[in-house]
C-alpha cells in the first residue's frame, strides 16, 4: 500500500534585480543557493522581481498562490547589518527612478490607505531573528524604516493584500548589507537558520 508523503508548507523568497548605478544585487546573487535548499519542515519558491514599482508586486501576485509565507529580500548599502523590518510606510519618494524610469515622489502608495502596517510575522520572530544572528556572530537588528523606494512599497503592497482574511499569508521584508560586510555564505546561513525555526516551532 502506497503511503503519501505529507505536502510541505511553502515560502516564497523574493530578490531584486541590479538597479540605478549598480551592476549586481547580492539578493539576486543569493538565490541560486536559496532554490537549492532542502528541509524537512518547508519547500522554498524563489523569484527575482524588477525593480520598478508597478512589476515587482504584480510578480508576487502571480507566485504567491501556493505559498504560506513570503519574505522579501533587498539591498540596504549603507548599513551593515541583516534587518528585520518591522514596518512599511504608505508613502513614495524615489531618489533615483526605477528601472522603467519611474521615480514617484512624495506620494501616497495607495491612495487613503492605511498610514503603516506592521510585518505579519509574528512579534516573537523578533527576538528570533536577534537570537540567531548572536549565534551565528552576525549583527542583525529590528529596523522601523525600510525606506521610501520600491522595496517599501512592494512591502506595503504585499502586506496591504496579504493581512486580508481570505489571502492571508505572513509577510516579512528583510535588508541584506553588502557581501563586504557580511559575507554571502553567513547570510545564506542566517536566513535558513531563521526560517527553519520559524515552521519547526510554528512561528508562520
Amino acid at each position: 500500500m502506497n503511503t503519501l508523503t505529507p505536502k510541505l508548507p511553502r515560502i516564497l523568497i523574493t530578490a531584486f534585480e541590479p538597479f540605478g548605478s549598480y551592476s549586481t544585487n547580492p539578493t539576486k546573487d543569493l538565490i541560486p543557493d536559496i532554490s537549492q535548499w532542502k528541509s524537512s519542515y518547508f519547500e522554498v519558491e524563489s523569484i527575482v522581481l524588477p525593480v520598478t514599482f508597478e512589476g515587482a508586486i504584480q510578480k508576487v501576485y502571480d507566485a504567491a498562490n501556493d505559498v504560506q509565507a513570503i519574505i522579501h529580500l533587498g539591498l540596504a548599502d549603507n548599513r551593515s547589518s541583516v534587518s528585520f523590518e518591522k514596518i512599511a510606510i504608505n508613502w513614495n519618494d524615489a531618489r533615483i527612478a526605477d528601472n522603467n524610469g519611474a521615480k514617484p515622489s512624495r506620494g501616497e502608495i495607495i491612495l487613503g490607505g492605511v498610514a503603516g502596517i506592521f510585518s505579519t510575522f509574528p512579534q516573537t520572530s523578533e527576538q528570533v531573528f536577534l537570537d540567531i544572528g548572536k549565534t551565528l556572530n552576525l549583527s542583525a537588528e529590528i529596523s522601523y524604516s525600510a525606506g521610501t523606494y520600491v522595496c517599501n512599497n512592494l512591502y506595503y503592497k504585499s502586506l496591504q493584500k496579504y493581512s486580508e482574511r481570505n489571502h492571508f499569508r505572513p509577510v516579512l521584508f528583510i535588508h541584506i548589507p553588502p557581501f563586504e560586510m557580511i559575507p554571502k555564505e553567513k547570510i545564506l546561513q542566517f536566513l535558513f537558520a531563521f526560517i527553519k525555526f520559524s515552521f519547526e516551532n510554528s512561528l508562520i
